[in-house]
C-alpha cells in the first residue's frame, strides 16, 4: 500500500484514516501541517501507475476542477505528484495525488440505494438537478464538459442545514477549447449506462454530451430504476453484463422507448410527471444538435414539469418562476366580466394621468 497513514504529502499534508476507495484511486482524511485544515486526499492506486494516460488525466481532473469556482462543484485546493515510499530509492515512481474539500454525506447512488424502488419526491428531484445543472453550467462557461455523471459522481451534503449538491470527480473531463467547440473522447475510463452515444462511438462530445445523461439521471430518481432493462437486470444479479448493456443502448440509438412506457414496463408506472416524455425526447437523443442546447434550459424545463423548486439564496437566481401554476388552464378560476373591465378602465386612468403628469 503506498498512501498510509501518517505519510506526508508536499510536506505540507499529514495522511490519516483511509475514506473510500474508487475506481481510480483511493480517499484519505488529510490535515495541513500548519494550519489544521482538514481536508480529503484522493490518490492513484498502485497498479495504475504504468498507464501514462491514465495519470495524465488524474491531474487534468486537479486542473479542471479548479478552473471552476462555484458551490455546486467539489473543490480542489492542491495537486502534485509524490514518490512511492514502498519503492527503492534509486527507482522513480510517482503517485499521483489532488487535495480537495472534506464532504460529510453520501453520493446520489447510495441515496438511491436507500430509498430503493419508491424513487424520490419530486421536489427533492427538482432541487437535486437544479443544484447539478448549475454546477455544470459553471464548468461549461469554463470550457469543460464532464463526460462521466452519474449517480456515484454526485455528492449529497449539508450545508447550513440545507441541501448542497456537489458535482465530484472530473477524471476523464475535457476542456472544449482545445478545438474551439468541441474534441474527440478516447478516454479508457467509460460509464456505458449514463455515456451519450459520440462517447460510446468516440466522435465529437460537447456540453449536450453532460444533457444526456441528466435525462436518465432524472429518469432514475423519479422511478427508482435504470432507464435500460439490461442496468436493471445487471443491478438485481449483482454483475455488470456490458455488452449486453452496450448492445441495447447502441439499438436505441435511432428510437429509444418513450420513458413513461419504460417506466411502465420496469413496474414504475405513474411516476412521470406529464410532459416528461417530450423533455426526455430533447435529451436521450442520438443528435447532439436536438438536446437542450444548454443544462441550465434543461433543468428549467423540468422543474416546470415538477411544480418548481425552492431556490437557494447563496446560488444565481433561476430565469423562471417557482411559482409555475401546474393545474390545467381551463381549471384556474377567471374573474367576472364586470371585474375585469373595471380594472381595465382604471389602468387606462393611471396610464393617462402619468401622461399629463410628464407634461
Amino acid at each position: 500500500m503506498a498512501i498510509h497513514a501518517g505519510m506526508r504529502i508536499s510536506s505540507s499534508w499529514v495522511v490519516g484514516t483511509k475514506i473510500a476507495d474508487g475506481g481510480m484511486g483511493s480517499v484519505w482524511h488529510v490535515t495541513h501541517a500548519e494550519f489544521g485544515d482538514r481536508r480529503a486526499l484522493k490518490a492513484m492506486h498502485d497498479f495504475l501507475l504504468k498507464d501514462a494516460d491514465l495519470c495524465a488525466r488524474f491531474i487534468d481532473e486537479a486542473k479542471n476542477t479548479r478552473k471552476i469556482r462555484h458551490p455546486n462543484v467539489v473543490e480542489v485546493f492542491d495537486a502534485g505528484r509524490v514518490q512511492d515510499p514502498d519503492s527503492p530509492p534509486t527507482t522513480e515512481k510517482l503517485i499521483p495525488w489532488l487535495v480537495m474539500e472534506l464532504l460529510d454525506g453520501h453520493d446520489l447512488a447510495t441515496e438511491m440505494e436507500q430509498v430503493g424502488a419508491d424513487g424520490l419526491p419530486w421536489e427533492q428531484v427538482a432541487t437535486i438537478f437544479a443544484q447539478v445543472a448549475a454546477g455544470l453550467e459553471a464548468a461549461h462557461a469554463m470550457g469543460v464538459v464532464h463526460l462521466d455523471l452519474k449517480p456515484e459522481n454526485l455528492f449529497l451534503s449539508r450545508a447550513n442545514g440545507e441541501l448542497r449538491v456537489k458535482v465530484v470527480d472530473f477524471g476523464i473531463s475535457k476542456l472544449l477549447r482545445e478545438t474551439g467547440h468541441s474534441v474527440t473522447l478516447t478516454g479508457k475510463m467509460l460509464s456505458p449506462v449514463w455515456a451519450a452515444p459520440e462517447q460510446i462511438q468516440r466522435t465529437k462530445v460537447s456540453p449536450r454530451s453532460d444533457v444526456w445523461a441528466l435525462g436518465l439521471i432524472a429518469f432514475r430518481m423519479l422511478t427508482g430504476r435504470f432507464y435500460w432493462h439490461a442496468a436493471n437486470a445487471g443491478a438485481a444479479a449483482g454483475n455488470d453484463p456490458v455488452m449486453v448493456l452496450v448492445n441495447e443502448i447502441v439499438a436505441s440509438f435511432d428510437r429509444p422507448a418513450a420513458p413513461s412506457q419504460r417506466a411502465l414496463e420496469l413496474g414504475a408506472g405513474g411516476r412521470l410527471p406529464a410532459g416528461f416524455d417530450a423533455w426526455f425526447a430533447r435529451c436521450v437523443t442520438y443528435d447532439p444538435s436536438a438536446r437542450f442546447a444548454s443544462v441550465r434550459q434543461c433543468s428549467e424545463e423540468l422543474g416546470v414539469l415538477l411544480g418548481g423548486v425552492a431556490h437557494d439564496p447563496s446560488l444565481p437566481p433561476p430565469r423562471w418562476s417557482p411559482r409555475v401554476a401546474t393545474v390545467p388552464l381551463e381549471r384556474v378560476p377567471m374573474p367576472p366580466r364586470e371585474q375585469v373591465e373595471s380594472e381595465e378602465r382604471r389602468s387606462e386612468e393611471r396610464r393617462v394621468g402619468k401622461e399629463c403628469l410628464r407634461l
